[in-house]
């Protein structure tokens, strides 16, 4: 049985001092090298997948197309670098909106959160939810696999019990026609 290992790191996230991808304050530029360098660094360090997440917290974020920017250059260098599904985590804040990017179906300026939907084609950003949805699953499968072992382990252990049972029937109906045979005697 394998398992996969993976870690969450925000691009800019800036809540309770956890460790981000980038400084947003910092040029573009700086900020593409520090997205491939520390995604490089989490899987040279041996992490098979990894997740970030949008915004600065559940509810600010970065201009709408510097946050996708990042999502891009997040993802290429996943994708084409690694070779692995580059995901993302939103929030379901409200009140965040992207004037210059709009939802097809109204035409209306989108929530800031729907911003991955935005990322180039060809750059596969995976909805978290997916993941999760596959996380669940492997656990179901594994933990079906680990009651169906301990199922043929009870089965085994009351077997073996049955049988003890009927050799210790066997030696005392032995040991029972012995003495009833030695008492005729």
């Amino acid at each position: 049985m394998s398992a996969f290992l993976g870690v969450d790191v925000p691009i800019g996230n800036i809540q309770q001092h956890g460790w981000n991808i980038v400084d947003i304050r910092k040029p573009l530029k700086q900020q593409k090298r520090q997205i491939t360098e520390r995604i490089d660094l989490l899987f040279n360090a041996g992490f098979d997948f990894l997740t970030t997440e949008s915004g600065l917290s559940e509810f600010t974020h970065p201009e709408c197309d510097l946050m996708l920017d990042l999502i891009n250059i997040f993802a290429e260098h996943v994708n084409s670098t690694w070779h692995r599904e580059a995901a993302i985590k939103v929030h379901c804040s409200t009140g965040q909106m992207c004037k210059d990017f709009l939802d097809p179906r109204t035409e209306e300026p989108i929530n800031f959160n729907l911003l991955p939907t935005f990322s180039h084609s060809g750059k596969r950003v995976t909805s978290i939810i997916i993941i999760i949805i596959i996380i669940i699953i492997i656990l179901c499968v594994t933990t079906l696999f680990i009651f169906i072992i301990i199922i043929i382990i009870i089965i085994l252990c009351v077997t073996i019990l049955i049988i003890i049972i009927i050799i210790i029937i066997i030696i005392i109906i032995i040991i029972i026609i012995s003495l009833h045979l030695s008492i005729q005697l």
